[in-house]
């Protein structure tokens, strides 16, 4: 059996802490609703400044987590970087509550995959 190749297509892999979520059967604002987010001030913004406005939390000492959101036929997504949250009990059960959630996510050197 071969290894994976590296690269820079696996690079963002281990950038920094990340966690995906898939949950069944609800659309992405509630998804931001089960995570404490408003939705009312989500945005559409460039990776960049995505990655800017995490970076920038994190070194001011208040790390907070970047959400991004959307749907794929009857799932939705949210892809979270500088957090973990999606991967944590008691956010994973809110996510789960009356469907189901699938979460991946990656700590340094700990990666999960939870349901």
């Amino acid at each position: 059996m071969s290894e994976l190749p590296t690269g820079p297509s696996l690079d963002w892999v281990r950038a920094e802490s990340w966690c995906t979520t898939f949950t069944r059967g609800i659309p992405p604002d509630d998804v931001l609703v089960r995570y404490g987010a408003l939705p009312g001030d989500a945005r559409i913004m460039p990776k960049l400044e995505a990655v800017r406005l995490g970076a920038d939390a994190y070194r001011a000492g208040a790390p907070k987590s970047v959400l991004r959101v959307g749907s794929l036929g009857d799932w939705s997504f949210c892809y979270e970087e500088w957090g973990v949250l999606g991967g944590m009990p008691g956010l994973l059960s809110r996510l789960s509550h009356d469907t189901e959630t699938f979460t991946v996510d990656s700590n340094v050197s700990v990666d999960a995959f939870g349901h």
